[in-house]
């Protein structure tokens, strides 16, 4: 199926592929026998056809901002931050044996799946590498962030962790005029989902 998509992406005009995956584990959670068994069919997809890739692995540890467990829709994503850094190294062996611009990054799902020391811990395994992010997608999202961090997700992020070019926030469509001036002067990407 990987290889599929990445061809039709060919025959489209794209050239490489940053492939956000979620899915670590099998349905109900449990875990396949290669920690890495998502980023490896990827990769080897990639091998055959031949585009550019990008390996984005996510973390996804909490059900919500009140840390509650992973409710039964969310098992097949769940990661420790220890299990993430393995699945992130495992990821990175993956792409081994694709040509040299093939990379890694790092994509802690959100800041309800991900709480603030693990994305720090996140963006401090692959310095330099690209960070991917959920962030402002939908208005109960935000009300969860400002009950639980007492602001508004953009400004909570620029406050606390200091985005720069190398984060790209997926979604973010709900910004405050301030936010989206302070967002854009630290050269992070906004990365919109049309379809």
């Amino acid at each position: 199926i990987a290889a599929l998509v990445q061809m039709e992406m060919l025959e489209a005009g794209y050239a490489t592929n940053a492939e956000i995956h979620c899915l670590h584990h099998r349905p109900g959670g449990q875990r396949y026998e290669s920690i890495a068994e998502t980023s490896d069919r990827i990769a080897a997809a990639a091998a055959r056809t031949g585009i550019g890739l990008t390996l984005l692995p996510v973390h996804y540890q909490f059900g919500g901002l009140d840390r509650r467990p992973l409710g039964p829709g969310q098992q097949r994503f769940g990661t420790t931050p220890d299990e993430f850094a393995s699945l992130l190294d495992a990821a990175e062996a993956a792409l081994r044996p694709l040509p040299a611009d093939a990379g890694i990054g790092v994509a802690p799902h959100s800041l309800r799946a991900v709480g603030s020391e693990a994305l720090t811990i996140c963006a401090a395994l692959r310095p330099g590498r690209p960070l991917h992010m959920h962030l402002a997608e939908q208005i109960p999202e935000i009300e969860e962030v400002q009950a639980a961090y007492g602001r508004r997700p953009v400004e909570w992020l620029l406050d606390n962790h200091g985005p720069d070019r190398r984060w790209t926030l997926i979604h973010i469509t709900h910004m405050t005029e301030d936010e989206t001036r302070r967002l854009a002067a630290t050269g992070a990407v906004a990365g919109l989902c049309p379809i």
